[in-house]
């Protein structure tokens, strides 16, 4: 069983404080999660090789030497915070964010350039989805970059998925 606690907790740079949750396991083995600034709640670390790729170049020297986190949370401005307290917003990078956007289009595939409304009007024109095929097919070809390009510095296969579920619930 877990047990979650907020804990603010020293970082290592010069004296500011990580705000983050303890997970306490049975074991007591204990882990940190850092939590977004703004939202408060958990990221996903992200490699650096993504935020070099995305962030805008006035922001670039910021990344280097953080351990970064992705904030998923759709209404919260920040993309990815780090666990001193810095933030980059979606201003300051180079893509929109789809999980963070309102107004169309918002990408969910950033290899392949699908967005939540390619795939709905598919849906709505075909009766069926293809984007998910299409997507697993170029991944095997080894044709992805989501490490470079999906703000998540990872594999989109699970939102696209969610996304075809969403169209197909909406559409009825």
């Amino acid at each position: 069983r877990k047990s979650r606690e907020r804990s603010e907790r020293p970082s290592m740079s010069s004296g500011s404080r990580m705000l983050g949750l303890l997970f306490q396991k049975e074991g007591g083995t204990v882990s940190t999660a850092v939590l977004c600034p703004t939202a408060g709640k958990p990221g996903k670390p992200v490699r650096p090789v993504t935020l070099r790729s995305l962030v805008r170049d006035e922001c670039a020297g910021e990344i280097e030497d953080r351990a970064w986190f992705f904030c998923d949370l759709p209404d919260c401005d920040v993309v990815y915070f780090s666990a001193d307290g810095k933030v980059l917003p979606k201003t300051n990078l180079k893509v929109r964010v789809g999980i963070k956007e309102k107004e169309s289009p918002r990408p969910i595939c950033y290899c392949f350039g699908h967005t939540v409304e390619s795939i709905r009007e598919e849906i709505a024109r075909t009766g069926r989805s293809t984007v998910t095929a299409a997507i697993t097919a170029k991944i095997n070809a080894g044709l992805c970059t989501c490490e470079l390009l999906n703000p998540k510095g990872r594999c989109c296969l699970g939102d696209v998925k969610a996304a075809v579920d969403a169209a197909f619930g909406s559409l009825g």
